[in-house]
């Protein structure tokens, strides 16, 4: 008879109370990362995604100043290669004055994560991505849900 705290040599990881392992798989592992993978490079693709001089256009200023914005976290920018991509929607007033604080907020947060945490609805928002929220004025409580998420 196996004790549920015993360590199954064939997988890894802690049985839980009804047998079955904590962790993943190698395979499940690698179909996660694989299918990770195919999300960003989508992502990457989409056509609300700009390049710096796009994003340079788009929000007024010159190269130097997005690099500058990228470089201290006050906008996203996702790596593409050699280059990098922005969202457009993070021009908008509301979101652009809210992404420093969000970075602070986020700090172990990598751009992909911040992304994420952005565009997936949250029950606490009334099925809002936080995106949404930030545009209808609501930063204060995307900041609460944004700790509970750090």
């Amino acid at each position: 008879m196996r004790s549920s705290t015993r360590t199954d040599r064939s997988t890894p990881g802690r049985l839980n109370s009804v047998g079955r392992t904590t962790y993943v798989s190698a395979a499940q592992t690698r179909r996660l990362m694989a299918s990770g993978a195919s999300y960003r490079a989508e992502r990457l693709k989409a056509d609300d995604m700009l390049s710096l001089a796009e994003a340079a256009v788009v929000a007024g200023v010159d190269l130097d100043t997005i690099r500058s914005w990228i470089a201290s976290g006050r906008v996203i920018a996702l790596q593409a290669g050699r280059s990098c991509r922005l969202p457009r929607w993070q021009f908008g007033p509301a979101v652009r004055e809210a992404l420093p604080r969000l970075y602070t907020t986020l700090d172990s947060m990598g751009p992909w994560r911040l992304l994420n945490f952005l565009e997936t609805p949250l029950g606490g928002l009334g099925g809002l991505t936080p995106r949404q929220a930030i545009e209808q004025g609501l930063l204060e409580r995307v900041l609460a849900l944004a700790v509970e998420e750090g």
